[in-house]
């Protein structure tokens, strides 16, 4: 049988779920952000919330039509759109349309190709402020707008494959939109 707070419970467990999934997609939308967060700690805590939240939520569909159904539904939705689109960076790529413009109409100023000789640009695309750019050597453009102890994080046009002008280890690009990346690097080998 249903308790008298089930209801209560079940709305706030969907809320709480959709507050952790708004922060999550807001700290996805800038390269680098989320990723400062992301240490076991975390990875522990949400796995202990997501267990939670994925059993309290298939009690209550399992059991038919009660108070608390509609909210479970939320919560199991929001369980797995959330990862669904921060792996796939869809909201970041979403956000990066938006001021796209602005960084294609600096990249014919990029400053010439020179590995690991990225130079101060200090330029405010509103959320993204990039303090440094480079170019590769076969023409790619980089902005960085996250730099953590050990790496860099921004976007680039028409990255090569190999490396960054930030540094080739942890070296990965993830496709935004046309000939735009997402990149993350770190210096060393």
């Amino acid at each position: 049988m249903i308790g008298p707070g089930y209801e209560y419970r079940m709305w706030f467990l969907a809320l709480l779920t959709i507050v952790l999934s708004l922060v999550a997609l807001g700290l996805s939308m800038v390269p680098g952000v989320l990723e400062q967060f992301l240490v076991w700690p975390v990875y522990f805590l949400a796995g202990l919330y997501a267990l939670l939240a994925v059993g309290l939520s298939l009690r209550a569909v399992v059991r038919g039509p009660n108070p608390g159904r509609g909210h479970a539904i939320i919560v199991l939705a929001n369980l797995v759109l959330t990862p669904y689109l921060v792996e796939t960076r869809a909201v970041q790529a979403l956000v990066f349309q938006r001021k796209q413009p602005e960084f294609e109409a600096l990249v014919p100023q990029a400053p010439p190709p020179g590995r690991n000789a990225p130079v101060i640009l200090a330029a405010d695309f509103g959320l993204f402020i990039v303090d440094r750019w480079g170019t590769d050597d076969r023409g790619g453009v980089y902005f960085r707008s996250v730099q953590t102890a050990h790496t860099s994080y921004g976007y680039a046009y028409r990255p090569n494959a190999l490396g960054s002008p930030f540094g080739d280890a942890g070296y990965e690009l993830h496709p935004l939109d046309g000939d735009w990346f997402a990149f993350a690097a770190r210096e060393g080998p």
